[in-house]
């Protein structure tokens, strides 16, 4: 068996964005659950939610990449260079792999991507 080593890790999460704030808030006992802001929740039946607060993704990411992404890809662009900084590792892309949380955050955009790519393919084999 071989072994796993995490060299570096992220974080972009209700209780803090970056390892260390999300450490420092979680140690503290804050919890990161609160009424939804986001969005008018008054015709759901649940109001409450742990929802990313102070996020401006333009603060981490190039505009142009803001535009083309969803709200978690851009959660995980962040974490991820989080992690790779921590790392201090240069990567090897054929021998490194993510294992990364979202609790069913984007969804439709996988899938969406999905059916595109399966799409292509068949257009492609005609």
């Amino acid at each position: 068996m071989k072994k796993i080593v995490i060299t570096g890790m992220g974080a972009v999460t209700p209780v803090g964005i970056g390892v260390d704030a999300y450490w420092k808030n979680i140690t503290a006992g804050k919890s990161g659950i609160d009424t939804i802001k986001s969005f008018d929740p008054s015709e759901l039946a649940v109001q409450i939610a742990g929802e990313i607060k102070n996020f401006t993704p333009t603060d981490y990411l190039e505009k142009d990449l803001v535009r083309k992404t969803d709200p978690f890809m851009q959660y995980a662009y962040i974490a991820a260079e989080e992690a790779l900084k921590q790392s201090g590792i240069t990567i090897e892309p054929e021998r490194t792999g993510i294992v990364m949380g979202t609790a069913m955050a984007g969804i439709a955009t996988t899938a969406f991507t999905q059916d595109a790519l399966s799409g292509q393919a068949l257009r492609t084999k005609r």
